[in-house]
């Protein structure tokens, strides 16, 4: 929750008592203040394409905001791209043995806390409609989602590496001499990181223009290049280049989605370019 502490998220002003006598949580208005400078030294209100995006804490807190965006600059077409940004409730923690020591829950449930610290900015949608009793969760991409209008491409690490390390105190490598006692807890892992993605991917299937996928079964987080990880041949880059292209009426076809199956088997089944593909990690 770097940068700002806050996923981007928090709304505290100047004049609000700050936590502990010296923090305030202001990455919404941060957001806010970026947009209104770009603006009025970069005309950023005479886009007429936008591609909003982030990466990790930024892929979480740009999907937040995707439909606050794309109000704030109605002449403009505007799309999301969160990289490492669509999470879903990973409140099961690895407690076996080699287990990390730190840890930064991040359950749906946990986020009742972390709203409340940073009052939290929230896709309306979500948080005034199907969550009106719990709109913390509408913080998390998996809520927030069948409410978003904005069309969005996600990029998302079947197994991620930050996720699994940071809330989930586990490691997920099987170069490391603990991989025996973690395995099956990295495998259900993986199966549910990919079951929670399928919404995207099944209106994706339904409508095409509205949202894509780009996840690959790599050991990683945000390291998406235009060289690799492939899948089905593609890389991110040229996935999210189909995609445009699909929206902008350049190209037809069948949805991009592009996603390879980590899980269903008896152990992880390594996409074979990710990054650092030469270790015996994707061999």
């Amino acid at each position: 929750m770097y940068c700002t502490g806050d996923l981007h998220l928090g709304q505290m002003l100047p004049s609000d008592a700050p936590h502990w006598g010296w923090a305030r949580f202001s990455g919404h208005l941060v957001v806010e203040r970026v947009l209104d400078d770009l603006v009025k030294r970069r005309r950023l209100g005479e886009a007429r394409e936008l591609v909003w995006t982030g990466a990790s804490a930024g892929g979480i807190g740009s999907f937040a905001h995707l439909d606050h965006v794309a109000r704030r600059f109605p002449g403009a077409r505007v799309v999301g791209a969160p990289i490492a940004g669509y999470l879903w409730d990973n409140a099961k923690q690895y407690a076996g043995p080699g287990r990390r020591s730190a840890v930064i829950p991040f359950g749906a449930d946990d986020f009742k806390a972390y709203g409340m610290l940073w009052n939290a900015f929230l896709p309306a949608s979500c948080a005034e409609g199907p969550h009106k009793t719990d709109p913390w969760v509408c913080a998390l991409a998996h809520f927030s989602f069948p409410t978003v209008t904005t069309p969005a491409f996600f990029m998302a690490a079947q197994i991620d590496k930050v996720e699994l390390e940071l809330h989930n105190r586990a490691h997920c490598d099987p170069r490391r001499a603990g991989w025996a006692s973690e395995a099956e807890y990295c495998l259900q892992w993986g199966r549910n990181n990919t079951a929670n993605l399928q919404q995207v991917v099944e209106l994706a299937r339904a409508d095409p223009k509205q949202t894509g996928l780009f996840s690959p079964a790599c050991l990683m987080h945000t390291e998406f290049d235009q060289h690799a990880p492939r899948v089905d041949g593609m890389s991110s880059v040229e996935a999210f280049a189909a995609w445009m292209a699909l929206r902008e009426g350049k190209t037809t076809g069948a949805p991009v989605v592009k996603e390879d199956d980590c899980c269903s088997g008896e152990g992880i089944a390594w996409n074979p370019t990710c990054h650092g593909a030469e270790d015996t990690l994707y061999m």
